[in-house]
């Protein structure tokens, strides 16, 4: 079941638990990860780098985790990590990633302050 960030972590800290995030790049990395996550009967953030999207789409993967994910009893979440581009949040936010995060390490302090 896919759900987003802000959910998961909340049940998570109501059980005084950590929730592992593992990249995912490939639909192999992700089957592996997934049956880990069902095996362990734990919740699990998958994060996919925005330099991945050179070798599987945004729009691909967020379709692959929507697939696995409706057959899933354990919490799923898809992470954009250490996005730099706005257009690829944008990308990711309509694809139905349910996280990300926005780098703007690359920016000078106030302009990265100010996003």
């Amino acid at each position: 079941m896919l759900i987003n960030l802000r959910t998961m972590l909340k049940a998570a800290s109501a059980k005084k638990m950590a929730v592992g995030a593992f990249n995912v790049y490939n639909v192999e990395s992700l089957q592996a990860v997934l049956a880990a996550t069902k095996a362990s009967n734990h919740a699990v953030i998958l994060s996919f780098g925005e330099k991945y999207d050179q070798h599987m789409p945004i729009e691909a993967m967020a379709e692959l985790v929507k697939f696995y994910g409706h057959t899933s009893s354990q919490p799923i979440v898809l992470h954009l990590d250490h996005c730099k581009q706005e257009s690829n949040v944008i990308r990711a936010i309509r694809a139905g990633f349910t996280s990300i995060m926005y780098d703007g390490s690359h920016l000078p302090v106030a302009e990265n302050a100010s996003r």
